[in-house]
């Protein structure tokens, strides 16, 4: 997730004053740390799994002739975060509508995956720095807790490479 999207998130729970728990387990930890959270310690892990959505393009399934509408595509960036995520510390339990990302997708399923590769073989020959996560918008905090969002942007990299290396 984009870092800039993840402040304005934390600021938005503060308000609402459920920040505490969130805060706690996935500020600067990551959305693998927020399932394992949960499926070890607070909530049945299937059906938050099942519940949980991540969907970049939440109407496509309309066009695809199955039954289920809003189910997940597999492929666009959300999905194939969460299910990095995911897949880093269980099986994912959740129907995508493509399993398999050796599928062969039509020019437009595939950018998201693509774009996915392409941004991990460039940080794979540079690795990702400050400025690269302060393009999407301003962080506040202090040097630390600047380095700490990196570290989880690097993490999520890592995770997301492992996953595409093992699936695709």
């Amino acid at each position: 997730m984009c870092p800039y999207f993840m402040s304005l998130l934390f600021f938005l729970l503060i308000k609402m004053l459920i920040w505490q728990l969130l805060r706690q387990i996935c500020e600067k930890r990551g959305m693998k740390y927020l399932f394992y959270h949960f499926k070890h310690q607070m909530l049945p892990t299937l059906r938050f799994m099942t519940a949980s959505v991540a969907l970049g393009h939440p109407g496509s399934g309309r066009f695809s002739g199955t039954k289920v509408a809003y189910q997940h595509c597999g492929y666009c960036l959300p999905c194939l975060t969460r299910r990095a995520a995911i897949s880093s510390f269980m099986t994912d339990p959740t129907e995508y509508r493509v399993e398999d990302l050796r599928t062969p997708l039509s020019p437009t399923r595939r950018s998201d995956l693509r774009a996915c590769k392409l941004a991990l073989d460039r940080y794979r020959m540079q690795p990702p720095r400050l400025k690269d996560i302060l393009v999407a918008g301003p962080l506040h905090g202090s040097e630390d807790e600047l380095r700490a969002y990196l570290d989880l942007y690097r993490r999520g990299l890592a995770e997301l490479e492992r996953f595409l290396t093992h699936k695709s």
